[in-house]
């Protein structure tokens, strides 16, 4: 497995696992803090994260396949994975229920910047002969660390309150999108001087 493949599934693994921990809370603190807000409400705020994500992702993922190199790919992630990360504190200013629809908009939208990147970028450096094990490597480790913070959001939600367990996120959220920037390093090994970009044809298998 090479160092891109384990940046990638660090950075998802660490992303991932933070916005584990809004599972279990993530309806209470819509009927609790929102106004007029009900479960109806939940519902429909998850609508409006797939309604953004369905009507983008394969937009941006073919600007991303028509570019030669993988700055592309690069950029949509990093900016995919700040949005996603402005997310839980943009929870601790909302009250009103057009703000949750406003910000699970901006979630969906977040996400359709960072995957088609992600899974451009994991595609093409995935290690040959190996496809079915990284790929269910990347998705496990996700799902594990997914688990163990859905486990424990309730438990810091009720001895933190909810804007502490945003804070939290969002931090964590941060350094999950900060790991990234190690990719750079790679794709540009002359970054101090020429920058020699990787290009999708040329991109090591």
């Amino acid at each position: 497995m090479n160092k891109i493949i384990k940046i990638l599934i660090l950075s998802d693994f660490i992303i991932t696992s933070a916005f584990g921990f809004l599972a279990p809370i993530f309806a209470l603190f819509l009927t609790d803090k929102i106004e007029g807000a009900t479960i109806e409400t939940v519902g429909f705020a998850a609508a409006f994260y797939w309604i953004v994500a369905v009507l983008t992702r394969l937009p941006i993922a073919r600007r991303v396949d028509r570019t030669p190199s993988e700055k592309d790919d690069f950029y949509f992630m990093i900016i995919g994975s700040i949005l996603i990360s402005a997310v839980p504190f943009l929870f601790i200013l909302s009250s009103k229920i057009w703000h949750i629809y406003l910000i699970q908009a901006f979630y969906g939208l977040g996400y359709s910047l960072r995957l088609p990147g992600w899974f451009a970028m994991f595609t093409r450096h995935i290690s040959k002969g190996r496809e079915g094990y990284e790929w269910s490597l990347g998705s496990i480790v996700a799902g594990a660390g997914s688990a163990i913070t859905a486990a424990l959001g309730g438990v810091l939600a009720s001895r933190l309150g909810f804007n502490a367990l945003f804070i939290i996120i969002g931090i964590i959220s941060i350094f999950g999108s900060a790991v990234l920037t190690f990719l750079y390093y790679i794709f540009t090994p002359n970054h101090r001087g020429r920058v020699v970009h990787a290009t999708k044809e040329t991109a090591p298998r």
